[in-house]
């Protein structure tokens, strides 16, 4: 069985108060909050991970289940583009990569 390890970077004016779900198949499989680090087990085989906050998502990525995976997700958004990621861009509304 692989480990998925997922780290929220800290941002100063997004969401500072407010877990992140973590999204597992479309499944949630636990909440995060910045500067803290959640781990799950994956089983083996491809997983689509995604984050989500309230209508806000962040953009699916697959990973293996075959192996450990280090993923990091963040706040996407900034004070001055607010408005657009709460609209248009709410699909990308967290940043989720690869560690």
């Amino acid at each position: 069985m692989a480990r998925l390890s997922l780290y929220r970077e800290p941002v100063a004016w997004t969401d500072t108060w407010r877990s992140y779900e973590l999204l597992v198949d479309g499944k949630v499989r636990g909440m995060v909050r910045q500067g803290k680090t959640l781990e799950i087990d994956l089983t083996p085989g491809d997983h689509r991970v995604q984050m989500k906050i309230d209508w806000g998502t962040s953009p699916e990525l697959v990973v293996s289940g075959d192996r450990d995976v280090a993923l990091r997700c963040r706040a996407n958004s900034n004070p001055f583009l607010g408005l657009l990621y709460v609209t248009i861009w709410r699909g990308r509304y967290i940043r989720l990569q690869a560690a």
